[in-house]
């Protein structure tokens, strides 16, 4: 079972996590990617819906982290750039709630000029794939058109080093089977450049399949394989790089999947709500909807089974709460859920 402070990080409604998809269109087609980029940018109601749902919501906030995912969420630069700054603005006024700004982006868009203006506006977390050296990461993330894309996201992590101000950027390296070979001396490459800044940080990630449309043909690791990544660790701290062990997401300390969280929502580009970014196609993973005024409409049932792990005190359930979330409901038969989820599991 949770101790009961772990169990309030989950309930807490002191804090808020918000990941936001301002558009699911992409200009790479990775070989891994699970996402069918059928949504297109966030349109204005659903900006002003996220404003709404902030000013709700922000008098009872001792801690908030807005976090960009997509698509590629530099698609629509300009949407980041206002409901970011926005944010800010709202959270300077209250020097008592902590606000954290990341994304998730490919950084083939991240260019000095663009950097600079999300710097502006507080966004300072940052987490670019970058998968081996440029041969072996143009075979897994190409552009829409088939070409690759070592250079630019090269080019654009190398001028973001050359800036003065606080920022981290997660390097996340994801390995196969085709490309584990070229890691260890990748390593040194990355090393040169970026191991003297405590800025950049590395994460090795094997490859899984995550229901995309090349899954039968992904060359995913062996167990034995993914392993030596935990050797390829030992090898980039000895050569100067920082290692990432945990999530990327912030929400305090919570120690589980940020899907399991009451306070925690994926807002997808047209409105829909959500828990996971994986398992975005899931008929459980539209949990409900973000109205224009801020309010939401929540299926309760729904909810319940992405948290059901915050209740049971199963560790496994609450580091991944889509494993197993299958009809029917454990609550629907014999069982009802605890009074309290049902309450401080509602945005309001």
């Amino acid at each position: 079972m949770l101790t009961f402070r772990e169990q309030q990080q989950f309930l807490s409604r002191q804090a808020l996590h918000l990941i936001l998809m301002p558009t699911e269109q992409c200009n790479f087609r990775c070989i891994y990617c699970y996402e069918d980029f059928k949504l297109g940018r966030m349109p204005p109601a659903v900006v002003a819906g996220v404003k709404a749902l902030v000013q709700r919501r922000v008098g009872e906030l001792k801690f908030l982290c807005i976090e960009w995912f997509g698509g590629e969420p530099l698609l629509a630069a300009e949407t980041i750039l206002e409901l970011q700054s926005w944010v800010c603005s709202l959270c300077a006024a209250r020097p008592g709630l902590r606000f954290s700004g990341q994304i998730t982006t490919n950084g083939f868009l991240l260019r000095p000029s663009l950097f600079r203006r999300l710097l502006d506006a507080e966004l300072r977390s940052y987490q670019i794939a970058i998968d081996g050296p440029r041969e072996s990461h143009d075979r897994q993330r190409v552009r829409a058109n088939g070409e690759g894309t070592f250079d630019e996201i090269w080019g654009n992590l190398v001028a973001m080093r050359e800036e003065t101000e606080p920022f981290t950027v997660l390097l996340r390296v994801h390995a196969t089977q085709d490309n584990l070979a070229s890691l260890k001396p990748f390593i040194g490459q990355l090393a040169a450049a970026f191991g003297q800044d405590p800025r950049f940080r590395l994460s090795l990630r094997a490859v899984e399949k995550l229901g995309g449309p090349n899954d039968h043909q992904l060359a995913v690791l062996d167990a034995r394989q993914v392993r030596d990544l935990d050797d390829l660790k030992v090898v980039a701290r000895e050569a100067g790089l920082a290692i990432h062990a945990g999530p990327f997401a912030e929400l305090g300390a919570l120690q589980g999947c940020y899907a399991s969280a009451a306070n925690s929502y994926v807002v997808r580009s047209n409105g829909d709500l959500a828990k996971c970014t994986v398992a975005l196609r899931h008929p459980e993973n539209r949990v409900g909807v973000l109205n224009q005024d801020g309010s939401v409409s929540l299926d309760s049932a729904k909810m319940l089974g992405w948290m059901r792990g915050v209740f049971s005190g199963d560790r496994e359930t609450l580091s991944c709460p889509m494993n197993g979330l299958v009809e029917p409901r454990p609550w629907d038969s014999e069982t009802k859920p605890p009074e309290t989820l049902v309450q401080l599991g509602k945005l309001r």
